[in-house]
C-alpha cells in the first residue's frame, strides 16, 4: 500500500530534500506487516533463555505456566496502552510523542536520547554481537570468536564482532532502500521462526500424548524451590521475555489506517506470541522434564538435541539466527524513526528528521547503523544497557503515566482505550513494581549500582532538556 504527500512535507513532519514540486510516494505498513514488526521483536533467544530460571523457581508445569500466562496478560497491558497512544497520537517516534505531549519536551528530549543511543542502538547491538559469537560459527562451523586482528595501541577486534557490525550495516542497507524492501523481509524474517517453532512444539507435545517421546533426561529437582526472590526474578525473567510488543508505535507514522491497525497489531501480535510460548514452555515441560529444564541454559537447543541429536540442534540454532535477525531489523526500523521524531523536534540537528522521496528517513538509520556498528565493536552494547537498565523501566512507566494525564487534561478528546478498560492501569502498576523491584535489586548487596549511575544521567538529561527550552524562549 502506499501514501502520497505533497512535496515539502513528511509524513506529518516538516520539510523534507523532496524537489519543489514533486510529490513522495512512500509505502506503509498494512496490518500484516505492522504484525510482523511487533512478532519479529517478540520473538527471540529470550523465550528458550528465561524458561530455565522460570523452572528453577518453580519446578512444577501448571505454577510454570501459570506464571508465563501471568506474564502474557502484562504484555497485553503494555500493548493496551500503547495502542491508545498509537492511536491518538499516529506519528513515528514512540514514546517521546506522547511524553512530549503530557509531560513536557525536557523529559521528551531525555527519553529520545535514552532510547536511540542506548535502547535501540544497544539492544540491536547486543543481539548483533550475539549472532557474530555464537549462533553464525555454529551454523558455519567457523571459531569467529578466535579469529580477529589487533589494531595499533593494542586493541582487538574479534571475528565475531567484525561479523555482528556487518549484520547490523547490512540490515541498515537493507531499509536504505525503502519501507516496501524492509516491509518484505520483516514479515520473511518473522513467519519462518514463528511458523517453526509452533511446529516444533506442537510436535512435541503430540510425541508426550502419544508417549514416543525420547526418556527424559535424569535430573534432580532443582534446590531450594518457591523462594520469594527465586519467582520475582522468574516472574522479571518472563516478564522482559515478552519485551518488545510496543516496536511499531515507533513507526506509526508509516503506518495505514492506524486508529485500525495499531491496536489489531499489538494486541493480535502479542496474544500470537503469547500462545506460541505457551507452547514452547508446555514442550520444554514436556520434552526435557522440569529439573533438566532448569539446568539447560539455553532450553530450545536443548530440547533439539533432546528430540533430534546435533542435526536437529542445528536446524533450532538457525531458527533461532533467523528470529535474532528479525529482532535486529526491527529494532534498527524502530529506532530511525526515533531519531527521525527527535530531528524533527529540534532535539537533534534537523537532518535527522529528514526523509527522502520514498519517506525513508537515511540521515537517522546510518548515523544509528554506524553507532551501533562501533558498539558491537567495541563491546560496549552490554555494559551500556546495564548502565541504562533501570532508566529504561522508568521511561515506560512514565509512558503509562503520560496516557492518563492525556485523559485526565483532554478529556473525551484525549486517548482512547478500547477491549478490557483496566489494561492500561494494569499496565502502570506492573511498571512501578518493576521500577520498585530494579531499585531494589540496584542498591542490594550484590546489586548493580551502575544502573543508578544511569538514572542520574536520565535525570542530568532532563535538565539539559529544560534549559534548552528555557535558552529558546529566551531567544
Amino acid at each position: 500500500m502506499a501514501r502520497t504527500t505533497p512535496s515539502g512535507t513528511g509524513l506529518g513532519g516538516p520539510a523534507t530534500p523532496s524537489p519543489v514540486g514533486a510529490s513522495m510516494t512512500t509505502h506503509t505498513l498494512d496490518l500484516r506487516g505492522a504484525t510482523a514488526v511487533v512478532t519479529g521483536s517478540m520473538v527471540g533467544v529470550g523465550i528458550f533463555l528465561a524458561p530455565p530460571e522460570v523452572a528453577a523457581a518453580l519446578p512444577h508445569p501448571v505454577p510454570f505456566l501459570g506464571l508465563w500466562l501471568l506474564a502474557a496478560v502484562g504484555a497485553l497491558a503494555g500493548a493496551a496502552t500503547y495502542a491508545a497512544l498509537g492511536r491518538f497520537r499516529p506519528e513515528d517516534g514512540g514514546d517521546v510523542v506522547y511524553q512530549r505531549e503530557a509531560l513536557g519536551p525536557a523529559i521528551a528530549f531525555a527519553t529520545g536520547h535514552l532510547q536511540l543511543w542506548a535502547v535501540f542502538c544497544g539492544s540491536a547491538a547486543t543481539i548483533a554481537a550475539a549472532l557474530g559469537q555464537y549462533q553464525l560459527p555454529t551454523a558455519l562451523g567457523i571459531p569467529l570468536a578466535e579469529l580477529g586482528v589487533t589494531l595499533p595501541g593494542g586493541f582487538s577486534i574479534t571475528g565475531a564482532q567484525m561479523v555482528g557490525a556487518v549484520v547490523v550495516l547490512a540490515v541498515t542497507a537493507v531499509q536504505d532502500r525503502g519501507l516496501r524492501t524492509t516491509d518484505f523481509v520483516q514479515r520473511t524474517l518473522a513467519v519462518i521462526p514463528v511458523a517453526a517453532l509452533a511446529l516444533l512444539a506442537l510436535a512435541t507435545l503430540g510425541m508426550a500424548v502419544g508417549e514416543v517421546l525420547p526418556p527424559l533426561p535424569q535430573k534432580p529437582p532443582p534446590p531450594s524451590p518457591w523462594t520469594l526472590g527465586a519467582v520475582v526474578g522468574a516472574w522479571l525473567a518472563a516478564h522482559f521475555a515478552y519485551s518488545g510488543w510496543n516496536a511499531v508505535v515507533y513507526a506509526a507514522g508509516v503506518v495505514e489506517d492506524p486508529d485500525r491497525t495499531l491496536p489489531r497489531a499489538m494486541l493480535g501480535g502479542t496474544l500470537s506470541v503469547a500462545a506460541l510460548y505457551l507452547l514452547i514452555c508446555g514442550a520444554l515441560a514436556a520434552g526435557l522434564g522440569m529439573p533438566a529444564l532448569a539446568d539447560a541454559g539455553e532450553a530450545g537447543t536443548a530440547l533439539a538435541a533432546h528430540l533430534g541429536g546435533d542435526g536437529l540442534a542445528r536446524v533450532m540454532n538457525a531458527l533461532i539466527a533467523v528470529g535474532l535477525l528479525g529482532t535486529v531489523h526491527a529494532t534498527l526500523l524502530g529506532g530511525a524513526r526515533v531519531g527521525l521524531a527527535m530531528g524533527r523536534s529540534g532535539d537533534l540537528p534537523a537532518a535527522m528528521g529528514a526523509v527522502d522521496h520514498q519517506g525513508t528517513p537515511r540521515t537517522a538509520l546510518w548515523v544509528q547503523g554506524a553507532w551501533t556498528a562501533l558498539l558491537v565493536l567495541t563491546n560496549a552494547a552490554d555494559a551500556l544497557l546495564t548502565a541504562v537498565a533501570l532508566a529504561m523501566v522508568v521511561v515506560g512507566t512514565l509512558t503509562a503515566v503520560s496516557l492518563f494525564v492525556l485523559r485526565r487534561r483532554l478529556g473525551t478528546s484525549g486517548p482512547t482505550g478500547f477491549g478490557v478498560p483496566g489494561l492500561p492501569l494494569v499496565h502502570l502498576v506492573l511498571g512501578l513494581v518493576v521500577v520498585g523491584l530494579e531499585c531494589a535489586h540496584a542498591i542490594s548487596p550484590s546489586g548493580n549500582r551502575i544502573s543508578l549511575l544511569g538514572l542520574v544521567v536520565f535525570g542530568l538529561a532532563v535538565g539539559i532538556g529544560a534549559a534548552r527550552r528555557h535558552s529558546r524562549r529566551g531567544v
